[in-house]
């Protein structure tokens, strides 16, 4: 493993000189003999976090839904699994708007192999609550992104193949469930998007008192984009109803896929990354608060004088007005690596960028901004293969205001 820790850096300074700055940044794993994920994690009211995943230590190889629970300087306090014989893991995780308990949102498979949306709700000490699966037992569904709804209870953003009737299309799922995960009456919404080949939701939020804006990828002509390409894909839909207005795409004559979205300042920034050969390129593009287009960019930079892939997973504003995006950062030979990129306000400048991890296949969950600047960010770090299988452990990791395992 060539993970940078912060005790490189300090060199040989003495432990009472160290201490102020011992916890500045880490670099925290978490997991058993197996291998686990980290897809996305919360700040919690005591300032200790909360990452979600899944793991393959406890199960014979089949995974279980993980999670972590750490103070705020990553040390852990608790962990919970939850599962079956049959795979499930956690995708998404957000605090109850009394601030009494989790929600959890991610999958759950069947006999037959295909999976249902699983909803999971524990209390502030892991302890479960409720759980409940949703789906049809011809269609493969799974849940990929959970937010607080405009009345009580909450979204879910799925996606579904329909494997009876249609298996070469696949829709986005839109769910809403009441306090009680149970899904209210006819907000069961699982045929999603502009054409019935190729759509897909990441995320979604509240868009005003009446809609909610959804964000993701459909196979649809936009902009100068032929029909047949992926293209971002956002729309504003009803809470008690359809889609309402144009949906919006925004792409090339590429392929553009859409990962994640977020609120800012004058609008909203769309990332993802385009398909360009062999390499994945991140692309942002920034609308106003009506949804029109404002400006792209395409992300082409080099390392070592080589291009190489990236794949943002999530994307935040910092507090400098700029933007930040958390990158798969393909580094050949030795595989994955966990990305950050910082641009701008406007996006037409990269004012630094940076990459850590292993040897091995490292992934990327979500990433948050502290108050003092720092960045905390959920993944996975590759510990190689068993098996012909990549081991994994799950990670939180603290980075400097420059992305940086260095205190300032």
């Amino acid at each position: 493993m060539l993970i940078l820790t912060t005790g490189f850096w300090f060199g040989c300074d003495d432990a009472e000189s160290l201490e102020p700055y011992r916890n500045q940044v880490f670099i925290k794993l978490f997991g058993g003999t197996g291998s686990e994920e980290g897809n996305d994690f919360l700040q919690m009211n005591d300032d200790g976090f909360i990452i979600v995943g899944s793991t393959t230590s406890y199960d014979e190889g089949d995974k279980d839904v993980f999670i972590v629970k750490t103070d705020s300087v990553g040390n852990k306090q608790w962990t919970r699994r939850y599962g079956d014989q049959f795979d499930n893991l956690a995708r998404s995780v957000i605090l109850s708007s009394d601030n009494n308990s989790i929600i959890i949102c991610g999958e759950t498979q069947r006999e037959n192999d295909r999976r249902d949306i699983l909803l999971i709700e524990l209390d502030l000490n892991g302890n479960l609550i409720n759980q409940q699966n949703h789906g049809r037992a011809e269609w493969d569904e799974f849940g990929v992104d959970i937010i607080e709804a405009i009345s009580d209870g909450y979204l879910i953003v799925g996606n579904n193949v329909d494997l009876g009737n249609n298996p070469d299309s696949a829709y986005i799922y839109l769910l809403e469930v009441d306090e009680n995960l149970q899904a209210k009456p006819n907000r069961d919404r699982p045929l999603v998007g502009d054409r019935a080949f190729f759509n897909e939701g990441a995320s979604a939020m509240i868009y005003n008192d009446l809609n909610y804006l959804c964000f993701g990828t459909s196979q649809k002509g936009g902009g100068s984009a032929p029909d047949g390409n992926e293209n971002f894909y956002l729309f504003r839909i009803l809470e008690q109803g359809n889609e309402t207005g144009s949906p919006q795409f925004f792409g090339s004559n590429l392929r553009e896929y859409g990962t994640s979205f977020t609120k800012v300042s004058g609008g909203y920034l769309l990332a993802g990354y385009q398909i360009n050969g062999n390499r994945n390129i991140p692309y942002v593009v920034k609308v106003d608060g009506n949804l029109n287009f404002v400006w792209e960019r395409v992300l082409d930079v080099t390392y070592n004088n080589a291009s190489i892939s990236r794949e943002p997973t999530s994307v935040i504003q910092t507090n400098d007005g700029g933007f930040l995006l958390l990158m798969k950062s393909l580094v050949q030979p030795y595989g994955s690596e966990i990305g950050l990129m910082k641009l701008n306000f406007t996006g037409d400048q990269i004012e630094w960028e940076t990459s850590f991890g292993s040897q091995n296949n490292d992934l990327t969950g979500s990433v948050i901004q502290l108050s003092d600047d720092y960045f905390i960010l959920c993944g996975s770090l590759g510990f190689g293969e068993e098996n012909n299988t990549e081991i994994n452990k799950m990670g939180l990791i603290k980075a400097n205001p420059t992305g940086e395992l260095v205190p300032l």
